[in-house]
């Protein structure tokens, strides 16, 4: 975890494309979502950042995110044949040409850049399913449960809430409580 200390303090050593005075410049929520919104970008960009002091191949990459996928260490041949060709042709790139991470092309060797820790560090935000964030959840949480407890109770003078009101509060709370338990069960 060393490595991953390093990253996150700005202080890896690896070549780079262009150096940014500020390694969080130019990334917008579009950009942070549209590389995120995809698991395998965000598993291939952690274990780039969590093996940074070694040399990682698009080879060595696939067989670790297929054993991830498939459970079975080693994946079967046709997962991690599978999960190379998707890595080669369409993620390792795209994560290139984002100045997310840095590809040489000759010796297949993928390594952190100045803003892999500004996608790292926004990995667990997302899990891609495009649910509210986490703290939407918690405000629905707490918006339901007080609505829900005021039309409950009868605690607001001449009726300032309809009965939809609370209805939807109640739905609201509702939908908090599963994203909670779909987030945590895993």
């Amino acid at each position: 975890m060393v490595g991953v200390e390093r990253i996150l303090r700005g202080q890896h050593d690896g070549g780079h494309k262009k150096q940014l005075a500020d390694p969080a410049e130019g990334v917008g929520q579009s950009e942070l979502h549209q590389i995120l919104s995809n698991e395998r970008r965000r598993e291939l960009i952690r274990e780039v950042v969590e093996n940074e002091d070694r040399e990682l191949t698009i080879s060595e990459l696939s067989e670790r995110l297929a054993a991830q996928e498939s459970g079975i260490d080693p994946a079967p041949r046709k997962v991690r044949h599978s999960v190379y060709v998707t890595l080669r042709q369409n993620h390792v790139p795209k994560l290139d040409d984002h100045d997310v991470v840095e590809f040489d092309g000759e010796s297949k060797c993928i390594e952190p850049n100045e803003r892999t820790p500004v996608f790292y560090q926004r990995i667990d935000e997302t899990d891609g399913t495009g649910w509210p964030s986490e703290r939407h959840v918690l405000l629905a949480l707490l918006l339901g449960t007080g609505l829900g407890l005021v039309g409950i109770l009868d605690v607001l003078p001449l009726g300032l809430l309809s009965d939809s009101q609370v209805a939807g509060a109640f739905v609201l709370w509702q939908l908090g409580l599963v994203v909670v338990l779909k987030r945590y069960s895993t």
